[in-house]
């Protein structure tokens, strides 16, 4: 028991080291600038190998802690006081931004398997973690903390669980959760057009486009949800928007082909048929299967080769 115990702590005292805090800024800053960032962590681990390289040698020379060597180098006078006030302030400061960064960081962990607001869950661990101060012995703390981490798993075991039930429940919550990302939004509204919603997918299209103005599926999609809106005008309208800046596209030189068929403009929807074989060879299958019927086909009728439900062409 003694030695699980002490398992528990040292576990405790390595994740505050490399703790939440450390683990959501590396995470975050790393998915929205990628390796643009890698000289400030190169430097930073640079900085950190050599002033604890230089804190230990002075200890081992010395046989004195930083705080002690300090302290009988600048003993006295004004420049002691100044060195004191300077090294308080930097502990006081440090620790203060660094236990911060480990709530805050644990906050966006507990976000992900309870619903409950940011301001209480970071009130709640703030005082979860100052709670821990008042237990006397090394054996309290760290039974609370491995019980809180185990109810912490289950609780995240559950939700994810719930969430990943489905397509629809997965996007859905990355969409609510991450409401600046393009493709999550993206991939909702291919769930909603493949469900036949067309009115659900067009909104999350259009925030993907907002989010990401060259997002080309994306732009595509909001023609598609048109048209399964039975709105020919403005997917054509769109569809000419983006092929302005991808005039070779063959998905959209196919939607495109698509609706002026299905508007009676035969000839037009065969010319650009035509242009979207040669942007890509394999769609010819898919204009052979229609064969160019002399009407349009009904709002109500599927065309051949379509798949059924997905609104799509």
């Amino acid at each position: 028991m003694k030695r699980l115990l002490s398992v528990l702590l040292w576990s405790i005292l390595a994740a505050a080291f490399i703790g939440p805090g450390t683990v959501t800024t590396a995470a975050s800053a790393g998915s929205r600038f990628g390796p643009v960032l890698l000289w400030a962590l190169t430097f930073s681990t640079l900085a950190c190998v050599v002033l604890q390289e230089a804190s230990a040698r002075l200890t081992l020379a010395s046989g004195s802690n930083l705080g002690q060597a300090l302290r009988r180098r600048f003993a006295g006078g004004w420049r002691g006081a100044a060195i004191l006030l300077l090294v308080l302030g930097a502990i006081v400061v440090g620790c203060a931004a660094y236990q911060a960064g480990n709530i805050l960081g644990g906050v966006a962990g507990a976000a992900l398997a309870v619903a409950v607001p940011r301001s209480v869950l970071t009130l709640a661990t703030g005082l979860a973690a100052g709670g821990l101060w008042m237990f006397r012995t090394q054996r309290q703390p760290a039974i609370t903390v491995g019980v809180l981490v185990l109810a912490g798993l289950f609780a995240g075991t559950v939700s994810r669980n719930e969430v990943w039930s489905s397509n629809q429940s997965l996007w859905e919550n990355a969409a609510a959760r991450y409401p600046r990302t393009a493709r999550a939004h993206k991939a909702l509204a291919d769930v909603y057009l493949e469900k036949t919603r067309p009115d659900l997918a067009l909104g999350h299209y259009k925030e993907a486009v907002k989010i990401l103005p060259g997002y080309l599926d994306a732009r595509t999609g909001i023609a598609v949800a048109y048209i399964g809106r039975r709105e020919y005008a403005s997917a054509l309208e769109t569809l000419d928007e983006t092929l302005e800046r991808w005039p070779t596209d063959p998905k959209t030189l196919n939607a495109k082909a698509y609706v002026l068929e299905t508007l009676g403009d035969l000839m037009g929807a065969m010319q650009v048929y035509h242009r979207a074989i040669e942007s890509d060879p394999s769609i010819s299958l898919l204009v052979r299967s229609r064969q160019f019927s002399p009407r349009p086909w009904r709002s109500d009728e599927r065309p051949p080769g379509e798949p059924a439900g997905r609104g799509s062409p």
